[in-house]
């Protein structure tokens, strides 16, 4: 027995392989044509292919080396050879192509590494073992079924078993899924002791989840259930394998997707600790779990602040605890699988990710420390791979996150004890420069740093809102302090935007509401304001350093800006200067909208701005009278039916009856209250009657909160969209005005 010589025979064959490949070079060396030069060779391949597969981690380098330089094989399928007339014959035909074929992918995965791409020679030989490998791929699959063909009911079944085996894996590298699961599915369910019946399993398990990626994204319920039927099957059949495990994992990411997260834990809890699938599992739960609490961390925000109405008999307590908990395990799950994944000394991109992604959380969670220690460490910190241009962390999206994590992680560490200052903000500026000068070298390299820069405004807002109220001061003084030593000596346009939007987003992190704002939150606003203007300013005598595109988008949120600090006047007549010169510019028509809307909420007398928000304002005399500002309506008119904009429709027919709601809530006559009332739940009815889809899922939801919030000012019941199924009927506005835009006058 083979076993019985383990590591001996290895180097018995590694040798062999090493010496027929010296003596065949010789024989090459003096005649070309010697036919001892291919016995040699074959043998020679052989035995480093056995090497490749079953030797410690030393023989198999140099074993696979000896493959590399054998080349691919010649098998004696390939060319004039008569078709085999037995069984036996046709599955050794099959065989030998298929170890050809592994052959040919052994040498391709060797010669594809980023060094060989120079090397002419290298290219030339991955080429022939590309064009090797799908010749013997081809004769494999028709050897196979000329095999199956010849079997009669003298053949041996576990031989028959075994081409069926191959015949699966075959159509599944051809991306055949409908026969792989076919045959696939016959011999686990009719032959599960059989050789390669968990392989078909797991290969049929395959082909339904790539049947579940080709299927459109809302026609894939019987893909997902084929996909769960066959992963349960497994489970049951082959509790405790590797294919099992495996198949947990696959049901884990189904739930996931399907955001059963409990589900997704309760298959987590069957994988072994010591499975080689529980780390991964472990990353993409936690991963998941995260994710879901910071979609619904921001829902929870926004019922608590009141710009989205809450649910009725929701209990905002009870949910908050459920959030923290959600958090907690996140934390720990995503921290179990990156210890697990560290323990086994390998680096890969799924445990770079994880690193990244554990990282994000600690940030988020105003661990700082924690997250600065692990994107550092030596081993696995993906900062540490980046900066070494490790193959794990090439991908320009890991590297652009990593940088955006780390420089986050190090503006957050400002605002705790015993930082070394100055020595965390040159880590921060290092962390700048090493994205700018990344970005200099990429495709559009320029468009995308804007938008990573947008993004980390983005980052640290969320950092900011989610941050528990003990926390939030000592990470604004971070924050701030960074800033402050960015904005003195900044002379880049990039890096004063950023700067302004990184004020402008830190202030909406603690509330935009002027009548509770914090004297922290409008000094945040007051400073992106001074940045905005400093770059307006550097615009007017510089034209080089701010396109006119970009010098609009600029004075968007200096409005903004002005707006969060009370002065609704000056934010007006910025906006309106903009749209005066250019009214299709479709986000300054929508940044003057909003500002109509809160003007309305600043107190008694100001409700007359909500119809403003609705109908718009500031005739234009040049043009007929026409409302410069065009407010929700009109906005909704010119977007609607149009799916560019979309997203853009749905808001403004959505803040067009919150402005309604809001105005008549603002009435001290019963009458009017009541005739408001009444439009706005008709705003919302024409626009589900027309659209009956209200933008999806989310926006549905606001929809139905906000209807169920008049209901209720009406003294009706609250059903919500429910009750509008009566109403869904109604006589529709043309589809060139598919909404009503009718208001009292504002004087």
């Amino acid at each position: 027995d083979e076993r019985d010589f383990g590591d001996e025979l290895m180097k018995i064959r590694l040798a062999v392989a090493t010496a027929s490949k010296a003596y065949a070079d010789q024989l090459k060396a003096k005649n070309p044509k010697d036919a001892e030069i291919r016995r040699l060779t074959k043998t020679g391949r052989d035995f480093a292919n056995k090497v490749s597969k079953a030797g410690d981690s030393e023989q198999k380098k140099e074993a696979q080396k000896l493959l590399v330089a054998f080349g691919s094989a010649e098998p004696e399928t390939v060319g004039n050879r008569p078709l085999p007339k037995t069984f036996a014959d046709a599955k050794t035909a099959a065989t030998e192509s298929m170890d050809a074929v592994q052959q040919a992918n052994l040498v391709i995965k060797a010669l594809s590494g980023p060094g060989t791409k120079s090397d002419k020679e290298a290219q030339g030989r991955l080429a022939e073992n590309k064009q090797q490998a799908a010749r013997s791929q081809a004769d494999a699959m028709q050897y196979c079924r000329l095999a199956l063909k010849l079997a009669d009911g003298e053949t041996d079944l576990n031989d028959v078993n075994l081409v069926r085996y191959l015949l699966v894996w075959l159509l599944y590298g051809e991306k055949n899924y409908y026969d792989a699961i076919v045959i696939g599915d016959f011999l686990a369910r009719h032959y599960p002791e059989s050789q390669g019946a968990r392989q078909s399993a797991r290969i049929a398990l395959a082909s339904y989840q790539g049947l579940y990626g080709q299927a459109e994204e809302n026609d894939r319920e019987y893909e997902a259930q084929q996909v769960q039927a066959m992963a349960d099957y497994i489970l049951k059949k082959w509790p405790g394998s590797a294919e099992a495990d495996e198949a947990l994992g696959t049901l884990i990411v189904f739930m996931i997707r399907a955001k059963k997260l409990d589900q997704a834990l309760g298959y987590l809890a069957k994988i072994p600790v010591d499975s080689p699938q529980r780390g991964e599992a472990e990353l993409k739960t936690g991963q998941a779990l995260w994710a879901s609490y910071l979609e619904n961390s921001k829902r929870l925000r926004e019922w608590q602040a009141g710009t989205q109405p809450v649910p009725e008999g929701s209990d905002l307590e009870a949910q908050k605890n459920d959030l923290e908990d959600l958090k907690n395990k996140a934390r720990q799950t995503l921290s179990d699988g990156v210890e697990r994944m560290r323990k086994t000394g390998e680096l890969s991109r799924v445990l770079a990710t994880a690193v990244l992604s554990l990282a994000q959380l600690y940030v988020d969670t105003s661990e700082a420390g924690k997250a600065v220690s692990l994107l550092e460490d030596g081993k696995i910190g993906v900062l540490t791979l980046v900066e070494k241009n490790d193959p794990v962390a090439q991908d320009d999206a890991v590297a652009e996150e990593t940088y955006k994590t780390a420089l986050r992680a190090y503006i957050s560490a400002l605002g705790g004890s015993g930082t070394d200052v100055k020595q965390t903000i040159d880590k921060a500026r290092k962390i700048m420069d090493s994205l700018k000068k990344r970005m200099a070298s990429a495709p559009q390299g320029q468009q995308r740093l804007v938008s990573i820069f947008v993004s980390l405004a983005q980052d640290l807002k969320r950092q900011m809102e989610i941050a528990e109220p003990a926390a939030k001061g000592a990470l604004g003084e971070g924050f701030e302090t960074f800033l402050k030593e960015v904005a003195t000596d900044a002379t880049e346009l990039n890096t004063l935007n950023w700067v302004g939007d990184t004020y402008l987003a830190m202030g909406e992190a603690l509330g935009t509401n002027l009548r509770s704002m914090t004297p922290q939150a409008k000094g945040y606003f007051a400073k992106s304001a001074e940045i905005y203007q400093r770059i307006l300013e550097k615009g007017k005598s510089d034209t080089t350093f701010l396109p006119p595109q970009t010098a609009t988008a600029i004075r968007i949120k200096l409005a903004k800006a002005k707006k969060y600090t009370g002065d609704y006047i000056a934010a007006r007549d910025i906006l309106e200067a903009i749209l005066k010169a250019a009214p299709t510019v479709l986000p300054a028509q929508i940044e003057a909208a909003k500002l109509y809307q809160d003007w309305g909420g600043t107190g008694k007398g100001q409700e007359q701005h909500y119809l403003n928000g609705i109908v718009g304002a500031r005739p234009d005399k040049d043009k007929a009278g026409k409302n410069i500002i065009w407010g929700w309506g009109e906005i909704a008119r010119v977007t609607a039916n149009n799916p560019q904009f979309r997203e853009q429709f749905y808001d403004a027919r959505y803040n067009l009856a919150v402005c309604r709601y809001q105005y008549a809530l603002a009435q001290q006559d019963s009458a009017k209250k009541k005739e408001q009332l009444s439009r706005a739940k008709s705003d919302i009815a024409v626009t589900a009657g027309l659209y009956p889809e209200l933008g999806g899922d989310e926006k549905k939801k606001q929809f139905d909160g906000l209807l169920r919030n008049i209901q209720k000012a009406m003294g009706e019941t609250a059903e919500g969209l429910r009750s509008l199924k009566s109403l869904s009927a109604t006589a529709a506005p043309a589809k060139t005005t598919p909404v009503s835009t009718s208001a009292p006058s504002a004087k």
